[in-house]
């Protein structure tokens, strides 16, 4: 059966086993979650103009399935356990938060980080990291325990979530302004870049600063402008992409033929691309709509 119908509800699918809800809620055994999950979701579907063609029942027997794919197989396997409490929680955290089809403002509750937990201990096969226990990750296959601040790279080259490997072969945490980044922008924390010209890490340019040295140095919304040399903004409607290699504000494609930035094509315009279209699908030289129709795009 083809995903295509229920693309967007389908995303909320790893929501479900990661970041949906708080509130408290009678427990919901392993047996009645994907059901119950399938049965709230499809609902949204069918209230919001999701289903793009299908039908309530097909779409719950799809939802079922991506659920037991994601919940009940790892638990079954023997890789991750099962909170009911933290699973009613999930649900009704869900709940809450598709009463709204447009999804405005969604902040995740902890809720169902604590629904699945891992259980492989060091060394064992994995899938991913959530099958390990809590502290590990799943690197080339096994549960590992991978190396903290200071400590040796794994095989000269892995460090922790949020580590960076340095030339001496040890993990480090990514520097701030003005810190050395002998291995380039990795070293360097969020949000900042290595500016080659010191080896050191800087924030990225606002408009009018000197971009000569390097590409894609400046904040978002700007690019590198070949003939000034600096910072400014992308070209607005009718302006030229060629400056701006393609690029152009948001909303606005490059037209490749006259350089020219225009607005996206609305659905059942010609089209040769999908970055022509605002649904981003061009299909048969013509824009589609959004498989999901009304539906938000994650």
């Amino acid at each position: 059966m083809s995903s295509r119908p229920w693309s967007v509800v389908a995303c909320l699918v790893p929501l479900a086993a990661a970041g949906c809800g708080d509130e408290a809620s009678a427990p919901v055994t392993f047996e009645q979650y994907c059901a119950r999950y399938a049965e709230l979701t499809c609902e949204f579907a069918e209230r919001c103009d999701c289903l793009a063609g299908g039908t309530v029942e097909l779409c719950r027997l799809y939802m079922d399935g991506e659920c037991a794919d994601e919940v009940e197989e790892p638990v079954n396997a023997g890789r991750r356990s099962y909170d009911a409490a933290a699973a009613a929680g999930c649900l009704a955290g869900l709940q809450a938060l598709l009463g709204d089809c447009a999804l405005d403002d969604v902040d995740w509750p902890a809720d169902c980080d604590r629904m699945l937990v891992g259980l492989l201990a060091a060394g064992a096969s994995c899938e991913s990291d959530a099958d390990c226990v809590p502290g590990l990750e799943c690197h080339s296959g096994a549960c590992t325990d991978l190396p903290g601040n200071g400590e040796a790279c794994l095989a000269g080259a892995y460090c922790a979530d949020n580590l960076y490997c340095g030339n001496d072969e040890l993990c480090h945490a990514p520097q701030g302004v003005g810190g050395p980044c002998p291995e380039g922008n990795e070293a360097c924390g969020d949000d900042l870049y290595c500016d080659l010209r010191t080896s050191t890490c800087a924030s990225y340019l606002a408009q009018g600063e000197s971009c000569r040295h390097a590409n894609a140095v400046c904040i978002d919304g700007l690019y590198c402008a070949v003939v000034a040399g600096t910072c400014e903004p992308l070209p607005g409607v009718g302006g030229d992409c060629a400056d701006s290699s393609g690029a152009c504000a948001e909303g606005l494609y490059c037209d490749g033929a006259g350089h020219v930035c225009r607005e996206l094509l609305a659905d059942g315009a010609a089209c040769t691309d999908d970055g022509q279209c605002r649904s981003d699908d061009c299909t048969g030289g013509v824009c589609v709509a959004d498989p999901g129709g009304s539906c938000p795009g994650f």
